[in-house]
C-alpha cells in the first residue's frame, strides 16, 4: 500500500486498532528455508518508531504477532486500499 494513502486512511481513521488486514510475512519452512505468504491480521496499535507508522497485529490464523509497514499491506477489511480510496473519495 503507498504510504500517502495510509497515512491519510490512519488519520481518519479508516485504518486503525481492530481492522483487519491481509498482509505479506515471511514463514519458515520445513528445513529452514524461508518464503513469503500472505495471511489475515487483526491491528492491535499502531505506533510511529524511527518515522515509519509501524501496525502491530496479531494472526487471525495461529495468534501470532507480527509487525508490519504500509509496504506489506494487500487489503484492509477485505477491501484494497485503491477501492476504500474511491469509496471515501480520497484523492492520492
Amino acid at each position: 500500500m503507498n504510504k500517502k494513502l495510509g497515512d491519510i486512511m490512519v488519520q481518519r481513521n479508516i485504518l486503525t486498532v481492530d481492522t483487519e488486514i491481509e498482509a505479506w510475512h515471511k514463514v519458515t519452512e520445513f528445513g529452514g528455508g524461508d518464503f513469503d505468504k500472505l495471511d489475515f491480521f487483526t491491528v492491535n496499535s499502531i505506533d510511529k518508531i524511527d518515522g515509519e507508522t509501524c501496525f502491530h497485529t496479531r494472526s487471525n490464523i495461529d495468534g501470532k504477532w507480527h509487525d508490519f509497514t504500509y509496504s506489506s499491506i494487500v487489503t484492509i477489511d477485505g477491501m484494497a486500499p485503491e477501492r476504500i480510496a474511491n469509496a471515501f473519495k480520497i484523492k492520492i
